[in-house]
């Protein structure tokens, strides 16, 4: 199941792009968060984060270091970050987090789809990958215990 956390203190931007995800992706979960703070304090995990980088108290920047330096050490898989603001002065250190995308508003919600979807299809491709590599291994581990028992 494909999850999606945004995260933007503007509730006016929250709501909208949270009505355009359930639009492209209505199979996708989508979970809003009103600022830094509360998104890392929250125990969801997500394939997809839309990130404002502008925002009260901690900004999406800091916020995405730090969800980076949490994931890295729990699991090689991190979400794919799309950076949505007004800002286009932040592109390069947002780059320098290596996210998937960086959108300036207002949103051209063509692009947005095309972003999305492309984002989700990396995500569906990745779990196709996992599950045939825990098949392979499965096979593997009857294939040895048919081994010993001859």
């Amino acid at each position: 199941m494909l999850r999606i956390g945004i995260c933007d203190d503007d509730p006016h931007m929250l709501n909208y792009l949270s009505a355009l995800c359930t639009k492209i992706l209505p199979e996708a979960v989508v979970t809003e968060y009103r600022g830094g703070m509360e998104f890392l304090s929250s125990t969801g995990s997500f394939e997809i984060i839309l990130m404002d980088v502008r925002m009260e108290g901690l900004d999406g920047l800091n916020v995405i270091k730090q969800l980076q330096n949490r994931i890295s050490k729990k699991t090689p898989n991190s979400p794919a970050v799309i950076f949505i603001t007004a800002y286009d002065e932040y592109v390069f250190e947002a780059l320098d987090l290596f996210p998937f995308h960086y959108l300036l508003k207002p949103l051209d919600e063509e692009k947005f789809e095309m972003i999305l979807k492309r984002a989700a299809e990396r995500y569906e491709k990745k779990e196709k990958e996992d599950q045939k590599a825990d098949d392979l291994l499965q096979k593997a581990a009857e294939f040895r215990k048919q081994g010993d028992t001859s």
